[in-house]
């Protein structure tokens, strides 16, 4: 059975989530609880691998490659 991988990451006042769904590929960013991005395969593996950088991450991101993707949206 596939699982996810939830990372969570704190600016200032805000708290940002990342959960990676390996089944589905589904990424989906939440800001303070609420929903603000979801992404399907292509375009989730291809946030990951750009985040990440030479992360061997395949399609199952760990959770330090979902901690560089959020650092992709906390501006």
């Amino acid at each position: 059975m596939f699982g996810s991988t939830l990372v969570q990451r704190h600016v200032g006042n805000t708290s940002l989530t990342a959960e990676f769904h390996e089944g589905s590929g589904r990424l989906r960013i939440s800001s303070n609880g609420v929903l603000s991005h979801e992404f399907f395969p292509p375009q989730s593996w291809m946030i990951v691998a750009t985040s990440a950088g030479v992360s061997n991450w395949g399609t199952r991101p760990s959770k330090t490659d979902l901690l560089h993707v959020l650092e992709q949206f906390d501006g």
